[in-house]
């Protein structure tokens, strides 16, 4: 297995702010940071990002994302904030950002209204209707618009792309297609 890296897509996104309520957006190919360390293990990868700068070149936090390959192919990934200044809070955490491809033979399983399987999502006029002409889609878990699942997939008969959040606790968070 390979993990890769893009310098095109972002890999994640912080949302944090300051004692003021101002919003800092940061992401990992934009930020300004004393290093980066990108450490390749026999099942998985560990990225630190070390003190990372606010637009006054204050290093305000360093963050680490762990991925670690398990049974069947399953990534497990772990995150670690620590703050070097007591200036910002994290808010949220946007990860992982993936750009996945579809073909004429995929079909997609969403979440939302109950779970969707729509086959063949390029030409489905259901999706095109429910997803496609929204853009982007962003869906609440737990919470609105049904949404009785944490996972999202895309497969062929070949092959498929699975993404769930292990979660027993049932922690909000937003799935964006």
């Amino acid at each position: 297995y390979n993990f890769c890296f893009s310098d095109v897509v972002p890999l994640l996104k912080l949302n944090l702010r300051n004692k003021d309520g101002k919003d800092w957006n940061v992401n990992s190919l934009d930020l300004k940071c004393k290093g980066v360390n990108i450490e390749k293990q026999k099942a998985g990868v560990e990225i630190t990002w070390q003190g990372i700068r606010d637009a006054n070149n204050v290093a305000q936090f360093d963050f680490r994302v762990k991925g670690e390959l398990k049974e069947r192919g399953l990534v497990y990934w772990r995150f670690h904030y620590t703050p070097l200044t007591n200036d910002y809070t994290l808010r949220d955490i946007t990860f992982p950002i993936l750009r996945i491809k579809a073909d004429n033979e995929s079909n997609f399983l969403h979440p939302a209204w109950g779970g969707r399987l729509f086959p063949n999502p390029l030409q489905n006029e259901e999706f095109d209707r429910r997803i496609g002409s929204m853009g982007r889609s962003y869906f609440e878990y737990p919470g609105g618009y049904g949404i009785p699942m944490q996972f999202v997939s895309i497969y062929t008969k070949e092959s498929g792309f699975f993404f769930s959040s292990f979660d027993g606790e049932g922690y909000y968070k937003i799935i964006s297609v």
